[in-house]
């Protein structure tokens, strides 16, 4: 009778973790989601400051989450705190000028179509490349539009890993 506790309180402990692993993971609603309120926001006049570049502090602790290696983790933080205030600048105006171009137009329409996403090639779980697209309508004239850029899922929600960019 004792065994078959142990056994019951193991297979119970088991089930808790698998669960909170599920409840971390991101879903496929949740990229689409996701890209549903970057068409939403950039193409409006949402405000965009609440899906953010993700943070210095953030990416390190990201890194150390998946980088065992501590010469590899050393590496990875010291290249991409080098390079963080060009990418967050260059993030910034992607930002801007994607949405100054939306909210200078009158009468148009989007209508979202589809979120895609890959992983990177860069070994670390939970970095994406989306291409988010959408319909743009104004008047008779009606474009396909794409954005593209990285995120990474970090604390149960997406985050900007760079700047975006937008094809016609």
């Amino acid at each position: 009778m004792v065994h078959q506790l142990d056994y019951m309180k193991k297979i119970l402990l088991l089930f808790f973790c698998f669960a909170g692993l599920l409840a971390n993971a991101q879903k496929e609603k949740d990229f689409d989601e996701f890209g549903r309120r970057i068409v939403r926001q950039l193409t409006t006049t949402h405000r965009f400051d609440s899906i953010p570049i993700m943070r210095m502090r953030e990416v390190r602790e990201f890194l150390r989450g998946q980088i065992r290696d501590s010469a590899r983790l050393a590496k990875e933080i010291y290249i991409r705190d080098a390079a963080y205030g060009d990418l967050y600048l260059s993030f910034q105006k992607s930002i801007v000028s994607v949405k100054n171009s939306y909210e200078n137009q009158n009468n148009i329409k989007v209508e979202y179509l589809d979120t895609y996403h890959e992983h990177l090639p860069d070994n670390l779980k939970n970095t994406y490349q989306f291409i988010v697209s959408f319909i743009h309508k104004e008047g008779e004239l009606e474009n396909e539009v794409q954005f593209i850029f990285d995120a990474a899922w970090h604390k149960n929600s997406f985050v900007f890993l760079g700047p975006l960019t937008e094809k016609f």
